[in-house]
């Protein structure tokens, strides 16, 4: 099960951020696919875990690049970055607590929330980044 299907409207124009979501993706897609076939609450608590680790080394790395390019919206961002973790810690605290994962309530929350987060607010980084840097990536590297 796909709950997240990878295309043009999720790319940001940063091949390394495209990179990083499409990772993310794979891993929101894993855990959809783990429940669906029956996984135990607790193989899927360590997904959430693996998840949200690599969502939070991903907010980190966008934040890095916001700051000293003097983006503007940068506060805002980073209070997204931290409600995403607040949702995964949540998803995960409630699956652990009451041994049982509810697909509907992991699409409306997590999935859900990282899609308009992408399409949304890391559209204008990207934006932002392409304009600052608009022959290269904004990690410095030549594109």
């Amino acid at each position: 099960m796909s709950v997240i299907e990878w295309d043009k409207k999720l790319s940001v124009g940063i091949g390394v951020i495209d990179a990083l979501h499409k990772n993310l993706i794979g891993q929101m897609n894993n855990i959809a696919l783990s429940a669906e076939l029956g996984a135990r609450p607790n193989d899927l608590a360590v997904l959430l875990r693996m998840l949200r680790a690599d969502m939070r080394d991903h907010c980190d790395f966008e934040e890095a690049l916001m700051d000293p390019m003097g983006y503007s919206q940068y506060k805002l961002h980073r209070n997204e970055h931290l409600r995403a973790d607040e949702l995964l810690a949540e998803f995960h605290d409630n699956l652990l607590k009451e041994q049982r994962f509810s697909l509907s309530s992991y699409l409306t929350s997590v999935v859900h929330y990282f899609y308009s987060h992408i399409r949304c607010v890391d559209r204008s980084l990207g934006e932002f980044a392409r304009d600052q840097f608009p022959r290269q990536e904004p990690s410095g590297r030549a594109a």
